[in-house]
């Protein structure tokens, strides 16, 4: 691996670490949709930086769930805690 491709690799990292602190300080504070926006983007970051399988994936996939369900759109949470 270059030492560019590591470099973007370890900023992506850094940046979902600060993505989901933030979904997950607007979800307590009730600010549903910005948390939806945030987890949208992490999901995103997760899926190319570990893989569709890995279990960030599936935590992001839990709280999107549950961003969804606050929002009142169950399909969508549904989909996303299965």
């Amino acid at each position: 691996m270059s030492s560019y491709a590591k470099r973007t690799k370890d900023k992506d990292f850094k940046l979902g670490e600060i993505l989901y602190r933030c979904c997950l300080s607007h979800f307590l504070l009730g600010n549903f949709n910005e948390s939806k926006k945030l987890l949208e983007r992490l999901l995103v970051i997760n899926k190319k930086h570990y893989g569709s399988n890995h279990l960030s994936v599936g935590a992001v996939m839990h709280t999107l769930g549950r961003v969804y369900n606050a929002l009142g759109d169950i399909e969508k949470s549904r989909k996303h805690l299965e």
